[in-house]
């Protein structure tokens, strides 16, 4: 191989390179944020300024990440907090229930003491007739 040879293949190399690696950086960007109007544009000029845009695609990508994640952090803490809330609201329901129960039974005894005390009336009244029949017959208005 000559040493002019070695030359041209090695600047082959390098254009390939930078060709493939901007091409691979446009492909990135244009999936990452689809809402550009425009591609970029890349220096095309030495391979430092190359390795420059692609450490700032890495960059974009990891703020991107970042920024999903902070916001999965949020959506989950809600979520977490929306679960805590509703095992809140299941214990006061069932807290309501146990009330209604207690508050069914109360109507219940008050419904047996209303029973008991009509009943008291009755015999009550059965005692007023006996005493009244028994003033009569001492008064002499027996019947």
């Amino acid at each position: 191989m000559t040493q002019n040879s070695s030359k041209e293949s090695a600047a082959h190399l390098r254009s390939n390179t930078k060709m493939s690696s901007t091409r691979l950086l446009q492909m990135f960007r244009q999936r990452t944020f689809p809402s550009a109007s425009k591609p970029r544009t890349f220096h095309t000029g030495t391979m430092e300024n190359e390795l420059g845009e692609i450490r700032a695609a890495v960059t974009e990508w990891k703020f991107l990440k970042w920024g999903l994640g902070g916001l999965l952090g949020v959506l989950m803490t809600h979520a977490i907090m929306d679960f805590s809330l509703q095992g809140r609201m299941i214990k006061m329901e069932e807290q309501i229930l146990g009330q209604r129960r207690d508050i069914d039974r109360m109507g219940m005894q008050i419904t047996g003491q209303r029973s008991d005390i009509d009943g008291m009336r009755v015999g009550l009244n059965e005692v007023k007739n006996e005493v009244k029949g028994f003033k009569n017959l001492l008064m002499g208005k027996a019947k």
